[in-house]
């Protein structure tokens, strides 16, 4: 009877063997395929992040050229205010410009759309990541000895104590324990790629996020240009009908060239209505003092005028 329990036990001890190796090899075919996605999944996104990355920087090499461009045009356009004779070359030049605003309006709309494509496809590939990482870590979990003993293990049986009970041979042992430290450390470096290609990911992240300041700068900037474009436009249409502009510049000229000159006689003729003044002052001042002594007088006077008759 003993006998018996202790083949039975033995038996289920092979068919746990067995289960788990089933288990290991269904695991296996998994992390292929899983690994096989994460491969797919990189090469996808790195072909984005690089074909993002390199149409960003045509973009903003275009953006750049077309703000020089536009700078250029602000000086002409300033030149052409301060200089008149510049006008029908300017009205040519005109249309060209505005081409040019519109056009950049365009780039800006279709690059903030591809970033924002950019985004989308960052964050989908982002939580794709995330489920990879759960799934390893469940994995991982589930290939730990005890999980496995715990799961798959049938009922103990109780077995009597006998002289020699049969027992798993070692060499078995030694190799399932060996296969899971081999397929452990296939899920550390599988993992430890994993945080590897994350911590790109990031980089590449932080590198648009940088592109897109850039062309935030840049947009504020076009725009700022082509608001001072249509002012100077606006101004220079208000001028443009002034024809005798340059004359009355001279004429103003030549008005405070006289003023300069007579500034020195005014000057004098302000000194002398200063001293003038002062002794005014001080003769009034003496006047004043002299009134003020003859009115004493009188009232003494009269004060004892009043005091005689008494």
């Amino acid at each position: 009877m003993a006998d018996e329990r202790a083949r039975r036990a033995q038996d289920d001890y092979r068919l746990m063997l067995e289960r788990q190796l089933e288990q290991r090899a269904a695991l296996s075919a998994d992390e292929a395929s899983f690994q096989q996605e994460i491969a797919e999944m990189n090469r996808a996104l790195l072909h984005d992040a690089r074909q993002g990355e390199a149409s960003a920087t045509a973009r903003l090499q275009a953006l750049q050229s077309r703000h020089q461009r536009l700078r250029t045009g602000y000086e002409r356009l300033r030149g052409a205010v301060l200089d008149p004779a510049k006008h029908s070359a300017k009205q040519q030049n005109e249309p060209a410009s505005t081409v040019e605003g519109a056009s950049d309006g365009a780039d800006v709309a279709e690059l903030e759309h591809r970033v924002a494509q950019l985004e989308e496809a960052r964050r989908a590939l982002a939580d794709r990541l995330e489920r990879a990482g759960q799934a390893y870590t469940a994995a991982l979990a589930e290939m730990r000895p005890g999980h496995l003993a715990d799961k798959e293990s049938p009922p103990q049986i109780a077995v009597p104590a006998v002289p020699q009970s049969p027992t798993p041979p070692s060499g078995s042992e030694a190799h399932v324990v060996g296969e899971r430290k081999r397929e452990a450390a296939a899920m550390v470096r599988a993992i430890q790629t994993l945080t590897a290609q994350k911590a790109e990911l990031q980089r590449q992240l932080e590198r648009r996020h940088v592109a897109e300041d850039e062309l935030k700068n840049l947009r504020a900037e076009i725009e700022r240009l082509q608001a001072a474009r249509g002012d100077f436009k606006q101004d220079y249409a208000q001028l443009r009908s002034a024809s005798s502009l340059q004359v009355q510049v001279k004429e103003m000229s030549s008005t405070i060239a006289a003023l300069e000159s007579e500034r020195p006689k005014l000057l004098r003729r302000a000194a002398t209505a200063e001293q003038q003044l002062a002794s005014l002052q001080e003769s009034m001042t003496s006047t004043v003092q002299s009134y003020q002594k003859e009115i004493l007088q009188l009232r003494r006077s009269q004060a004892g005028a009043a005091q005689g008759p008494r």
